[in-house]
């Protein structure tokens, strides 16, 4: 991932429907007993779902729901697609690092330009 590329990312409003719709196909192919079934009556699951958040709830709302999937050998497919989906969305997390890219880079290029001149 380049800077240019953390500077431009956004959450896209159209994966966070698809994280709900294959939420929703999830619980209903689990069993009652399973994680991501009793999601249906959390509290952070209906926030998500009625879009009752704010932008800074997101992030610990999503990972939360990362948490709570869970494993169904017969959805597997969909748990990992799910899961590549809030992890795509979850980038947006970088965004409150690139001060620390930028400081790496900064020492990347210092480093470089004295190991440069001492081999000269």
């Amino acid at each position: 991932m380049t800077l240019d590329a953390i500077d431009d990312f956004k959450i896209d409003k159209d994966s966070i429907y698809y994280i709900k719709e294959i939420f929703l196909y999830l619980m209903s192919k689990s069993r009652k007993n399973s994680k991501i079934y009793k999601l249906k009556d959390d509290h952070i699951w209906i926030k998500f779902y009625e879009d009752a958040y704010t932008e800074e709830e997101l992030i610990p709302i999503l990972e939360y729901l990362y948490d709570n999937i869970g494993t169904n050998a017969n959805q597997k497919d969909k748990i990992d697609e799910l899961k590549r989906t809030i992890d795509y969305v979850l980038m947006i997390r970088e965004i409150e690092y690139r001060w620390a890219y930028d400081a790496l880079m900064d020492l990347i290029i210092q480093i470089d330009e004295e190991y440069t001149n001492k081999k000269r």
